[in-house]
């Protein structure tokens, strides 16, 4: 009998227990995350390269003396900035402004001086350039003296003495060369001067030979201012016409 009881006691229990009502309602929790944009913003910025320019400037003197020259002329010649002309001032400086760097060739001339390439290299920084021109070498006139020479010719060929005696022989010394200042002719005992042409005169005794073709003898002397001479002898042709020398 105590045995039921406790068995009864014990299924009470376990229904009470069951039917025992939770009174605590269960809570909602609800969890919000904020989402957080970050803006990143980007500026954008264009730089433009303007080209570097730089001077060049200096003095122009005289190689001889270091006196200055005024107003030299400059050209370059070759490489960068080729073209580009300057002149100097009456102080003698010159300027070549705005040149691009890099290598190139300037030509220096002035008057009476030789013309002078100089190199120039500009890399990040303006330059001084003093250029030294060589003076031109004095101007030589060359005279071309012709050596003193006699020479002459004579016509007709051969020339010829007739009755009477009437005599057909002129001789010319135009051909002699040389500063000639005087002439003298000598032939059959004669002395002729300052004559360039002259008709020859002589007579059968001055002839040398015998029969029709016979030979006169006949000097050409050329004088210089200087006293100096040329002397030429030619036996010059002539034929008897007509029996006029025996």
């Amino acid at each position: 009998m105590r045995y039921t009881i406790a068995v009864l006691t014990l299924v009470l229990a376990t229904a009470t227990a069951a039917c025992t009502k939770n009174t605590s309602e269960p809570t909602s929790s609800t969890t919000t995350t904020a989402a957080s944009t970050t803006t990143s913003s980007t500026t954008s910025v264009s730089t433009t390269t303007i080209p570097a320019t730089f001077t060049v400037r200096g003095t122009v003197t005289s190689e001889k003396d270091g006196s200055i020259l005024q107003f030299a002329d400059i050209e370059i010649i070759q490489g960068v900035n080729i073209g580009k002309r300057f002149q100097g001032t009456n102080t003698g400086a010159y300027t070549m402004p705005n040149l691009s760097p890099g290598a190139f060739v300037a030509r220096y001339w002035a008057p009476g001086y030789l013309v002078k390439d100089v190199l120039i290299t500009i890399t990040t920084s303006d330059l001084t350039v003093n250029v030294t021109l060589t003076p031109e070498p004095p101007k030589t006139t060359t005279v071309v003296t012709t050596a003193l020479q006699a020479n002459f010719t004579f016509s007709p060929n051969p020339c010829t003495i007739s009755p009477g005696p009437s005599i057909n022989c002129t001789v010319d010394s135009s051909t002699s060369t040389g500063e000639i200042t005087s002439r003298k002719w000598n032939y059959a005992g004669k002395e002729i001067i300052d004559q360039i042409t002259h008709g020859l005169s002589f007579g059968c005794g001055d002839l040398l030979g015998s029969g029709t073709n016979r030979t006169l003898s006949v000097r050409l002397t050329v004088f210089d201012a200087g006293g100096n001479l040329s002397t030429v002898d030619n036996g010059v042709p002539v034929t008897i016409v007509g029996g006029a020398c025996p």
